[in-house]
């Protein structure tokens, strides 16, 4: 097993909570960023900033990518 497979392995609840700070479109694109923190078994992270780059399919987004 990988270390990233043994760490999941590991965790019995965890649980994601996002908060939009912003989206910004420009026609069929846009980039979301949001503040993310978790809780893993009952403990709390660090927030942290995501960016999602999104695109539009028809009247809905699409996730393209995300990061740091």
């Amino acid at each position: 097993r990988t270390r990233l497979e043994e760490a999941f392995r590991a965790i019995r609840s965890q649980r994601v909570s996002m908060t939009v700070e912003s989206v910004e479109i420009r026609g069929d694109t846009a980039i979301a960023t949001v503040s993310r923190q978790d809780l893993l078994d009952g403990r709390l992270t660090k927030r942290v900033k995501m960016m999602f780059r999104l695109s539009r399919a028809g009247d809905s987004w699409r996730i393209e990518g995300m990061g740091r």
